[in-house]
């Protein structure tokens, strides 16, 4: 077995990185994920879960600040969280299945991967 150079990976992949922004060909792989612009109602979603600010934030990794400021209008959840409080009002059942799973993934100490 080649032992492999992880520092020379390393530098192979930063001076792709430098080509591919300056508009040079290259190798890199680029994947676009649509979200919708739609507009979440987190309040109405937090309301339909039964959960008050901190239990939402708590039970789906947001801050409890972030939540108010969503409810209030004052912030808009970036494209990820986006997509993730999509995914909590779609299927939330999924998700918190996930959730669950990994963290008791996490506590038994094994790994996903």
């Amino acid at each position: 077995m080649t032992k492999r150079n992880i520092g020379q990976e390393i530098l192979e992949g930063l001076k792709e990185a430098v080509e591919f922004m300056e508009g040079k060909a290259t190798n890199v792989r680029v994947s676009h994920v649509h979200v919708p612009e739609e507009d979440l109602d987190v309040k109405v979603l937090r309301e339909e879960l039964g959960l008050s600010q901190r239990e939402f934030a708590d039970a789906y990794g947001f801050s409890v600040h972030a939540v108010r400021k969503w409810e209030q209008g004052q912030r808009t959840p970036e494209k990820p969280t986006r997509l993730l409080l999509m995914m909590i009002r779609d299927m939330p059942d999924v998700v918190n299945r996930y959730l669950q799973l990994i963290s008791e993934e996490g506590s038994s100490g094994a790994s996903l991967a």
